[in-house]
């Protein structure tokens, strides 16, 4: 994950703090203000440097001033009230369930979003550098079920988040992948921020599909997920065909599945995209089931 967490976080303060003291500076040259103003904005200016000094230090160490709540505070309140609905049962079933790749607390999707509800509320009132860094936490944690979290307060900040969130977002899919967090990223919060930033494509998702990664590949087909009438079908079918003949599992199966899902909006070009593209039998099979039962039922 992250290493080099807190070194990014010290350059990003420090560069603001550059910027603002030389906003000031050019505030008070070119501005004739008296000397008692002069010397209040001076005041701000060192204010502002040594809080945005404590409030980087305070990052970097956890810890807390004045008993106002860190974020590893919010960290280990979370992990509470997840270890305190641990079902060693359900943890069990889950973690064969998702091939032994991950640990569990063995909490159920409703117990789960209830549980989570009101750290839901509280990531809308964090800052966007103290979301990711809450979120790269979360992703750190053993448990899936707090990578889980972690995607869903994502899902739900990404509103706020700017174009550049999508580093994020590749962030997490390139780690601890599997299909369960995966396909939220790509067809939730990748598909919901590419429709805010359209530049997005295909810069951002043609690097997806030509960059060897199955699962960036996967996230390249499947944030058109739920776009219906207004997925762009020539970039959806142009990605299909440069992945057609990949073996992997994933790939198939998420080409099958777009091809469903669009299926649902558009029956006839779907229909004759799989007639005359070579795609896997899995692929095939996946793309036509909707075609197929509704034929079915005429």
């Amino acid at each position: 994950m992250n290493n080099n967490i807190f070194d990014a976080y010290s350059r990003n303060y420090l560069h603001y703090i550059s910027i603002t003291i030389i906003l000031f500076k050019i505030i008070i040259r070119t501005i004739k203000f008296s000397p008692c103003v002069c010397s209040a904005i001076r005041m701000s200016i060192i204010y502002l440097y040594i809080l945005s000094l404590l409030q980087m230090i305070f990052r970097m160490t956890n810890t807390s001033i004045l008993g106002v709540p860190t974020l590893k505070d919010l960290l280990q309140r979370i992990r509470s009230a997840y270890e305190s609905a641990f079902n060693e049962e359900n943890s069990l079933w889950m973690k064969k369930y998702m091939k032994d790749q991950f640990d569990f607390f063995g909490i159920k999707t409703a117990e789960r979003r209830r549980i989570s509800k009101p750290f839901m509320q509280e990531s809308r009132t964090l800052t966007l550098d103290d979301l990711e860094y809450l979120i790269l936490e979360l992703w750190k944690q053993d448990e899936r079920e707090l990578q889980y979290l972690g995607a869903e307060m994502l899902q739900k900040n990404v509103d706020r988040l700017p174009g550049s969130g999508m580093a994020l977002i590749e962030a997490l899919v390139t780690n601890k992948s599997w299909w369960d967090t995966v396909d939220a990223l790509s067809a939730n919060t990748a598909g919901d921020l590419i429709r805010r930033f359209p530049a997005l494509v295909p810069s951002v998702t043609d690097a997806w599909i030509d960059s060897g990664n199955m699962w960036l590949q996967r996230s390249a087909l499947l944030f058109q997920l739920k776009y219906k009438g207004k997925t762009n079908k020539e970039l959806l079918f142009s990605y299909i065909s440069r992945l057609s003949d990949s073996r992997e599992f994933f790939i198939q199966k998420a080409i099958g599945w777009a091809l469903r899902e669009y299926s649902k909006t558009n029956p006839d070009d779907v229909v004759s995209f799989v007639a005359s593209e070579t795609l896997k039998p899995l692929s095939k099979r996946e793309a036509l089931k909707v075609v197929q039962r509704k034929t079915k039922q005429v």
